[in-house]
């Protein structure tokens, strides 16, 4: 009753009522790796960091091959700026599903944002050049998705090849254009 009634505050965003509901049934149930994931999850949405990064470290160590579990803590450690935890995670999670484009994406984006942090030139050129891989990879697994050849033709720009931008660009447009018809 109590992860029902956590699971359902938590759809209807009453934080109230969801967190005290998850924290007391993961008391009770404290190997349900789901729940501690969900929880992590509710800990995050309201500021609650080390909490949630506790929680869901429990999950991952209780079930290390749950997808889901491993998104969200490669969700929350980008947040915390923990790239490499991070990228650890989706690189898991690409090992056990793949055929999925969203790890590949997932580290990408990761390896995007850190490079647009970084002081130093060569280390910000590597980092694109490992986003680019990334996203390249994704494509292999997704070739229609516009947001993908987006991010990629971000990159190429980003780095000074712009005609790989350009030719990123117009397939994004292509799929764009096709998508709304």
């Amino acid at each position: 009753i109590l992860l029902r009634l956590g699971q359902l505050a938590n759809s209807l965003e009453n934080k109230d009522i969801a967190i005290p509901s998850l924290r007391l049934y993961t008391e009770l149930m404290p190997n349900d790796a789901n729940a501690l994931s969900e929880l992590g999850m509710l800990y995050k949405s309201v500021g609650l960091r080390r909490a949630a990064q506790e929680c869901l470290e429990k999950a991952v160590e209780l079930a290390p091959n749950d997808l889901t579990v491993l998104t969200r803590l490669s969700i929350l450690y980008e947040d915390l700026g923990y790239y490499h935890k991070a990228i650890k995670c989706y690189k898991k999670r690409a090992e056990l599903e793949p055929s999925d484009h969203m790890p590949h994406l997932g580290c990408g984006d990761i390896y995007f944002r850190w490079a647009m942090e970084s002081k130093n030139p060569s280390t910000r050129y590597q980092l694109l050049q490992k986003a680019i891989d990334s996203y390249n990879e994704a494509i292999k697994r997704c070739p229609e998705s516009f947001s993908i050849w987006e991010a990629l033709a971000i990159c190429y720009a980003s780095i000074g090849d712009f005609e790989k931008a350009t030719k990123c660009r117009k397939k994004a447009k292509k799929i764009q254009d096709k998508l709304r018809k």
